[in-house]
């Protein structure tokens, strides 16, 4: 009997000690794949002239299909597809970019239905900007309203955050709410550059400084 004990007892810890730590084993390779499409897609935006965009944006989106294939519901995989697809589209433009448009949409949809804090609010945000951009009906789904309710949204989640005061500034340059657009342009000016995310938050800081810039005209 003692005999049996000692052969099943290593195997019985180290089944249950597997059991403990069955979920970290596969959280790692989610969070990996997350940062590898968010640098890549830092490095296409900010870095690849613009001619080259669309090729490179092209092989990235197989990269998050094959991602949220291995990570189904995963809401940071689905916010980086989302944002990918919407970045493609916006630099495709035109009525081809519209099934890219709405594809991006839905992932970010999903995204936030099952976290709606996702990325600290980045999700939305980005949701928002594409009801921003997008053409009214009959011809797409855009709608400034619909924009307006994700972007503030966004800024409850993260009031200080770099992302949630650029996307909401941008709206208000494009609505014509120029004083409020500045409050939160200089806020975002004003966020520290993240650790890990150096080389997206330096291009976003390129961003705000271009819409400040663009903001002067208006508020002479």
């Amino acid at each position: 009997m003692r005999s049996f004990v000692r052969m099943v007892l290593p195997f019985t810890i180290g089944l249950l000690l597997g059991l403990v730590f069955f979920p970290t084993v596969h959280a790692a390779p989610a969070d990996q794949q997350v940062e590898q499409l968010r640098k890549e897609w830092a490095v296409i935006k900010y870095q690849t002239p613009q001619n080259q965009q669309l090729a490179k944006y092209e092989l990235l989106i197989k990269k998050a299909e094959t991602a949220t294939k291995n990570f189904p519901g995963n809401p940071s995989v689905l916010t980086w597809h989302g944002t990918i697809l919407s970045s493609y589209s916006a630099t495709k433009g035109g009525l081809g970019a519209l099934p890219y448009v709405k594809k991006a949409r839905t992932l970010l949809e999903q995204a936030i239905k099952t976290n709606s804090r996702v990325e600290n609010g980045f999700a939305l945000a980005v949701l928002g900007t594409i009801y921003a951009r997008v053409p009214g009906w009959p011809v797409a789904f855009g709608s400034k309203k619909t924009a307006r309710s994700y972007l503030e949204a966004a800024l409850k989640i993260s009031p200080r955050g770099i992302d949630s005061n650029y996307y909401y500034g941008d709206f208000l340059v494009d609505v014509g709410e120029y004083q409020a657009a500045k409050q939160h342009l200089e806020i975002a000016s004003q966020a520290p550059i993240r650790k890990g995310y150096e080389l997206q938050d330096q291009g976003r800081k390129r961003e705000i400084a271009e819409s400040l810039a663009k903001l002067k005209k208006y508020l002479r």
